[in-house]
């Protein structure tokens, strides 16, 4: 009843995985591109010459001609029918013994729990019966694990659904932020791969200030190269030349005012020269910005990428020095406003620890977002013996890079 295939056409591959409720970017062959450090490969299942399965497997070659198989958020499948399931496993374990397979790693997009911030006391605890049934077929389950550095994808993310009106049902928080930015003179713009160098800059940036290494800006050059008109960077920028004069202004109608109203109340008095105060210091602040970054100064970018319904902010970095500005809000949701535009039914925010008490959580939640749980991270070993070796070996080579890279540092 069912055919297991590999090289499956790549548009009867896309076309299945768009349309399923476990889509991801991750599963889309696009992303094999991005990979380039990798090979890959495009399986499917059939039935009825119809397909019914999938998965986008990433290989990695290792020493003695071994490799590894990855599959990002998949495979992609109806995981309540038990005989697909254990059919696509059987078949693609025999797939990766003629690849030399020592296991195949995946983490699919089957949700485990699904709540708002605030109906967090909600979660469930207790197994999966998708795990239970992976599990009885010799699959290892990483665990619940809920600290996000735990697994190659965190377990827990931020996902945005778009509904009816949402761009004028923002949050409270949400709001004042917006309003905070455009008041202070924050501007914005699409752009595209002309942009690489800024949007490089402010993520490095941001991995500098939390001690992180991120993609290099080939990467990101690829990323736009590969999804061309499905991607699409937004930044936000301040025109520091006009702040600049504006706050001059600002200041000499005060000093004017107070030289033609000298006689004022002690407490009015005060206010004012708080007020020139700060306009004093935000000269000075403006003028010596001015000197290091120009007179057009970038203070927040996001990268997206969409493939058909579903889309995902990639990368967002910012300059920390602005942060007053509030530019993130801006870019953020000029970027949600571009892939609803273009026909995405959601946006994944990305990855937030599962206790949710990080710093991207509690910014991820002023957008309202549903928190999702995955299943989580799951190896099906090919190679017992070796596989035993891999998974006792791979702790102690990633604490050995940990170690060399911080020496560097």
């Amino acid at each position: 009843m069912y055919k297991f295939y590999i090289d499956t056409n790549k548009e009867a591959f896309d076309a299945f995985v768009q349309e399923h409720a476990y889509a991801s970017l991750l599963q889309g062959s696009k992303w094999s591109l991005i990979k380039d450090n990798w090979g890959h490969q495009f399986v499917s299942v059939t039935k009825e010459d119809t397909i019914v399965a999938t998965a986008m497997i990433l290989i990695k070659h290792m020493p003695l001609g071994f490799t590894l198989f990855y599959i990002p958020r998949g495979p992609v499948m109806d995981y309540e029918n038990e005989e697909l399931v254990r059919f696509f496993f059987v078949e693609l374990k025999k797939y990766a013994k003629t690849q030399k397979a020592i296991c195949v790693k995946f983490d699919p997009l089957v949700i485990y729990n699904a709540f708002a911030l605030k109906d967090v006391e909600n979660r469930k605890t207790y197994d999966h019966k998708t795990v239970e049934l992976l599990k009885s077929m010799g699959v290892h389950h990483y665990g619940y694990n809920l600290d996000m550095h735990d697994a190659t994808q965190p377990r827990t993310q931020a996902v945005f659904y778009f509904y009816e009106n949402w761009r004028n049902d923002y949050s409270s928080n949400l709001k004042k932020n917006v309003q905070k930015a455009k008041n202070k003179g924050v501007q914005w713009k699409q752009a595209g791969k002309e942009s690489i160098d800024i949007f490089a800059d402010l993520l490095k940036k941001t991995s500098d200030r939390q001690g992180v290494a991120l993609r290099d800006k080939s990467y990101f050059e690829r990323l736009m190269d590969v999804y061309q008109e499905d991607a699409a960077i937004f930044l936000t920028y301040i025109n520091q030349k006009e702040l600049l004069l504006e706050a001059t202004n600002k200041l000499n109608d005060i000093q004017q005012n107070l030289q033609a109203n000298p006689n004022r109340a002690a407490s009015k008095l005060k206010a004012i020269y708080e007020n020139i105060q700060g306009l004093e210091d935000e000269i000075a602040r403006l003028q010596q910005n001015i000197e290091v970054d120009g007179e057009i100064a970038y203070i927040s970018a996001t990268l997206i990428c969409k493939d058909k319904h579903t889309s995902e902010l990639l990368y967002a970095g910012m300059d920390d020095k602005y942060n007053k500005y509030c530019g993130t809000y801006i870019s953020w949701l000029k970027a949600l406003e571009w892939a609803e535009d273009a026909g995405c039914r959601k946006c994944n925010f990305g990855g937030v620890q599962g206790t949710l008490d990080d710093g991207l959580t509690s910014y991820k939640s002023r957008f309202s977002p549903v928190f999702e749980d995955y299943i989580g991270e799951l190896d099906m070993p090919v190679m017992p013996l070796w596989y035993r070796m891999f998974v006792v070996t791979l702790p102690m080579a990633k604490k050995v890079l940990r170690g060399i890279r911080s020496w560097k540092k």
